[in-house]
């Protein structure tokens, strides 16, 4: 009798812990859950390229901004997966089809070649997840997903400085080292996320 009342509780409990997975997965918006995807396969994108581009580049600099990526992007899909959980949302785990193409093109070049179309790369890459971020901090309803996007907006802005940096240093074409000034990291984007991040307003996070 006691096994099975044991039984029964943790069935019980169970049963409860996946309703209420379930109801926090139902309270989250199709914008934010695909928002949530993504920024996990940016995440492990960046890490997986960083690694393989800190083994192979001989240049100290490049080498440093491997490390950062490396870091901070670690650090985001840890917070990433620990929210996930608490709002019920199962994640791809795995980089993209265009990441691993961009992976693929990176680990098939040495030396200048390298470093110059990584940091080229490094450079779109943040200007797209600054608009990104941006857009979730002004849309998104729930705090959770928006308190998210605040912590990692100032880690983004800094990898793209920094990526301006080495660009700058290399003699890299065009401005922040992109073919076309248009396709640059725009100075209005930046300054929308820092306003961002310091408006009196921002929602409290849920505890996860």
């Amino acid at each position: 009798m006691v096994a099975s009342a044991l039984l029964l509780a943790g069935s019980a409990f169970a049963q409860q812990t996946s309703s209420r997975s379930q109801r926090a997965k139902n309270q989250v918006s199709p914008a934010d859950r695909a928002f949530l995807q993504e920024v996990s396969q940016d995440n492990l994108a960046e890490i997986k390229t960083a690694k393989m581009v800190e083994q192979k580049t001989s240049d100290p600099a490049i080498r440093e901004y491997t490390r950062n990526l490396i870091n901070d992007h670690t650090k985001a899909e840890e917070q990433l997966s620990t929210m996930a959980t608490s709002l019920g949302i199962s994640l791809v785990r795995q980089p993209n089809a265009k990441q691993a193409a961009t992976y693929d093109k990176l680990k098939s070049l040495s030396g200048k070649q390298l470093d110059t179309a990584f940091v080229k790369d490094q450079l779109q890459d943040h200007k797209n997840d600054i608009k990104k971020f941006d857009d979730v901090l002004a849309n998104s309803q729930d705090s959770t997903v928006k308190h998210y996007a605040a912590m990692q907006l100032p880690h983004l802005q800094d990898h793209i400085r920094l990526g301006e940096d080495l660009a700058g240093s290399m003699n890299m074409n065009g401005r922040a080292g992109l073919n076309m000034p248009t396709e640059a990291v725009s100075t209005q984007a930046l300054n929308r996320g820092s306003q961002n991040m310091n408006a009196k307003n921002r929602p409290a996070p849920r505890p996860y």
